[in-house]
């Protein structure tokens, strides 16, 4: 991975990435549980062109930003919490899945993480992978270290949170930090099982096959906006009159709104995270076949 310092970011930041991420290199059948929520497609790429990926320090803000509020709550943790737990397990006797979780309470039977994010997440409820990373967590430590967890408590810290924005709209997050919760059942323990070992099984079966068996991101993995239908009353106005999700929402509105005369135009959603956040997509054949790319 080569690190560029494009818009003149301190020296200290690149100094501080460069040493940094060298830790971070990926080591051949090991996966990281956070890497295990990225799509199979994505993590083939990122290790099969690991030493042409580029990234500008600029890009690593927002993980700084996480790395600092870590070390301020490490410091003043209670003394019945351990931090920067490790931990780490076999499966299929050939991948090692590693993990860290921020903070570890054996008589609570509880992990703590810390999390930056914007407030776009919060007001979503969007959740999903953080309850997978915490069961990951909660399943290498019960089955490889005999620890019992059964509470997961996330803090989300929304970078991007406004006190103007909370005072005016009920519905925006009126804290600067979120706390997410959720009760670890047994049957939690058999969907997390599944989800590492089908996970790891479609790595098994692409890793070495690129990029014949390759299989392709999902919309959702992609984070689709999704295509949307303008209604336009008449030809040539710059303004639509409403956009819909569908077609054929778009189709009544013009039956029952407009007196059947409108024409539709279609807008062609984005793939949000292959175009604003994956270092992978200049060796992605699905992305540049998607954007009509040599």
């Amino acid at each position: 991975m080569k690190y560029t310092n494009k818009h003149n970011a301190p020296e200290a930041l690149m100094n501080y990435v460069n040493n940094e991420e060298k830790a971070h290199d990926p080591l051949e059948n090991t996966f990281s549980v956070t890497e295990l929520l990225d799509p199979v497609q994505e993590i083939v790429l990122k290790r099969h062109f690991h030493d042409k990926l580029e990234m500008d320090i600029s890009d690593k803000f927002t993980a700084l930003l996480g790395t600092g509020i870590h070390k301020v709550l490490e410091l003043n943790k209670d003394n019945e919490s351990e931090v920067e737990f490790p931990m780490e397990m076999k499966f299929f006797d050939k991948y090692t899945l590693k993990g860290r979780c921020d903070v570890l309470n054996r008589s609570k039977k509880l992990i703590e993480d810390y999390k930056t994010c914007t407030t776009s997440k919060i007001q979503k409820m969007d959740f999903a992978e953080w309850r997978l990373q915490g069961l990951m967590y909660a399943y290498i430590l019960y089955f490889n270290y005999h620890i019992e967890i059964r509470n997961l408590k996330f803090y989300g810290f929304m970078k991007d949170w406004s006190k103007i924005k909370a005072s005016k709209n009920p519905s925006y997050p009126q804290n600067p930090i979120y706390t997410w919760t959720y009760t670890i059942s047994d049957s939690d323990f058999d969907e997390i099982q599944d989800f590492i070992y089908g996970k790891l099984k479609l790595i098994d079966e692409n890793i070495n096959n690129y990029p014949v068996a390759l299989m392709g991101c999902t919309e959702d993995d992609r984070w689709y906006s999704g295509d949307e239908y303008a209604v336009f009353k008449k030809p040539g106005d710059k303004r639509a009159t409403k956009v819909f999700d569908s077609e054929q929402a778009a189709k009544e509105f013009i039956t029952n709104e407009c007196g059947g005369v409108g024409e539709i135009q279609m807008r062609k959603g984005e793939s949000v995270k292959c175009k604003y956040y994956c270092i992978c997509k200049d060796f992605c054949k699905q992305y540049k076949e998607e954007n009509n790319e040599n």
